[in-house]
């Protein structure tokens, strides 16, 4: 049979035809694998409300108000389903939104987050102001690990003291972490600045030994705001309203590890509740319209907040660590408790450090270049705690004006660099051997 001949119009009109792209299958795709199952449970909860269907009778209205439910149930996760394959293109494309609000001195300056790398975020509660005081109730470090998809949640005992001067009389003054931010604050005032937030932070990580580069704080009566909007949350299998989640954490029913144990389930609670379409058709539409600002404040943009969001909602509930401050890890000093560093650190390198570090065995040298007391026994200690190991501490006999990193060999030390490029994102690097007696394979100039 002799083939069909085309005209040139036909030819030209077959080239350049673009095929259809049918959206529903697309989002459909992208949430099977955001939610794998939750499909299948969906036809299945179809399935038997058609069963149900077929057995309600004229007289049975209970059974009839109970398929009313399913089949709302059913349309809500048909929503999330749609909305949440939107947000997840969206994140894909790479689009960033712009930065919901940052307070003070260098704050802003924190690299964007890509979604895949290790993230430290510091959550802080503060308390609703009272005669211009602020007391920080809650400080939690959640250190999130997409490419191995594990969360650590770290408890900071915001009874830990640190003894700073005086602002009035320069005498040794033991804060706690509760009353720290308002020893900045009271700096600000007396020296016309805004830099009480990232003073605060700043001091954080040099009592637990880790970057923060990101932040998130937010007060008690913009969190009864929120939590409205959210509704209840599920905490031990239990719904809790907010006023029921105030109860949870509070310190006049529970003793304080008890506190402190409670915030961090509540908190957990918090992220897994990401896994839920509920939780995307509630939420993402205060990130996208920027209603957070007025509810928090952060350092983290639009996007990241949904690329953090999806990166947790990925971690199954086993494979979320949790570490609070123990007794055993803490004594006393007149009133004021001081974390013991040691007992600490050990607990925190069974979470942060990775056996590829471990493998690659390079010694490091840390070089104050700024000669600030002590800034070369922290950058250690810090470093330490990535596993990392420092052969040598000691000032530099030369002016830097960024973090400076010695290597000769770097194609033998790539994960130990990459750390410390995370770690200091304006880390210049020489390939060249340190000029000054260099005890290590690296040697790093911290400012």
């Amino acid at each position: 049979m002799p083939s069909k001949i085309l005209s040139r119009r036909q030819l030209i009109s077959l080239k350049t035809k673009k095929p259809r792209i049918n959206l529903v299958e697309e989002g459909r795709s992208i949430f099977r694998r955001i939610f794998p199952g939750k499909i299948r449970r969906t036809q299945i909860t179809a399935k038997r409300l058609g069963q149900k269907k077929k057995e309600i009778s004229s007289g049975s209205t209970n059974l009839l108000a109970r398929n009313t439910r399913l089949l709302r149930n059913l349309k809500l996760g048909s929503i999330g389903l749609v909305f949440i394959s939107i947000i997840t293109l969206i994140v894909s494309l790479g689009i960033n939104f712009s930065r919901l609000e940052f307070v003070g001195k260098n704050l802003y300056l924190s690299p964007q987050w890509d979604g895949r790398s290790e993230l430290n975020l510091l959550v802080i509660g503060v308390s609703n102001k009272e005669n211009n005081l602020n007391f920080v109730d809650l400080l939690e470090v959640v250190h999130v690990q997409p490419q191995t998809n594990k969360l650590n949640i770290i408890a900071v005992d915001v009874n830990l003291g640190i003894k700073l001067a005086n602002i009035r009389t320069n005498v040794k003054t033991t804060y706690t972490l509760r009353q720290l931010y308002n020893y900045y604050l009271a700096q600000d005032l007396l020296t016309g600045s805004n830099n009480a937030l990232a003073n605060f932070i700043d001091q954080v990580e040099q009592e637990v030994g880790l970057k923060l580069p990101k932040f998130v704080m937010i007060n008690k009566s913009n969190m009864d705001k929120l939590t409205s909007k959210l509704g209840d949350t599920y905490v031990n299998n239990s719904s809790l309203d907010w006023n029921q989640q105030l109860d949870y954490i509070s310190l006049d029913k529970n003793s304080h590890d008890n506190q402190l144990q409670n915030q961090t389930e509540l908190l957990k609670a918090y992220l897994l509740s990401t896994n839920t379409p509920v939780f995307w058709l509630k939420l993402v539409p205060l990130i996208l319209t920027n209603s957070f600002p007025k509810l928090l404040v952060t350092n983290l943009t639009s996007g990241e907040l949904l690329k953090l969001f999806l990166a947790i909602r990925s971690i199954p509930n086993s494979s979320i660590n949790t570490l609070i401050t123990p007794a055993r890890e803490i004594y006393l000093d007149q009133e004021s408790k001081l974390l013991d560093t040691n007992l600490f650190a050990s607990d925190l390198k069974n979470l942060y450090v990775s056996q590829a570090i471990l493998l690659e065995q390079a010694r490091i040298d840390v070089i104050n270049g700024d000669k600030k007391a002590g800034l070369a026994n922290r950058t250690q200690r810090l470093l330490e705690n990535y596993g990392l190991t420092v052969v040598r501490t000691t000032n530099a006999e030369q002016i830097y004006v960024r973090n400076t990193l010695y290597v000769v060999n770097p194609d033998k030390y790539p994960i130990s660099i990459s750390y410390l490029k995370q770690l200091y994102p304006d880390l210049e690097i020489f390939k060249a051997e340190y000029p000054y007696r260099p005890l290590g394979d690296l040697v790093i100039v911290v400012l």
